[in-house]
């Protein structure tokens, strides 16, 4: 049995990599690190931006690697205000559909004190596809 692992965009300055990749004779995963909203360095106060943020990098890593929403199976959602949940969900189930995605993942959210940034919330996931 042969095994590739990649790291996807790693970022050496920060120690960690945005997803890695493991290909294995008759299938591939793709681990995706934890993604918070930003974009161009900015983070939007909005749960609702941020959460479709998170998301759509979530969605640059998929791209990268030849995968796509559908292939994702697992979903961590980490909220530091649970009041958000609402929201949050809502957001995440109406990108899930717009991408087409009819069996959404398993997901877990979790509440914590503190994110980076000062981030409402940050999501990671594992995906999994046949070669």
């Amino acid at each position: 049995m042969s095994l590739e692992i990649e790291a996807i965009l790693p970022n050496h300055q920060l120690g960690y990599s945005r997803g890695i990749k493991a290909v294995f004779e008759h299938h591939e995963e793709l681990e995706i690190a934890g993604h918070i909203g930003l974009k161009d360095g900015k983070l939007e106060d909005d749960v609702h931006v941020q959460t479709k943020q998170a998301l759509d990098n979530i969605n640059e890593v998929l791209s990268i690697t030849g995968f796509h929403a559908k292939d994702i199976i697992r979903v961590a959602i980490f909220l530091t205000d649970m009041a958000d949940y609402n929201k949050v969900v809502d957001e995440y189930t109406k990108w899930f559909l717009e991408k087409g995605v009819k069996n959404l993942p398993s997901r877990t959210t979790v509440g914590i004190h503190e994110l980076p940034r000062s981030a409402k919330v940050e999501i990671n996931g594992f995906a999994l596809r046949r070669k």
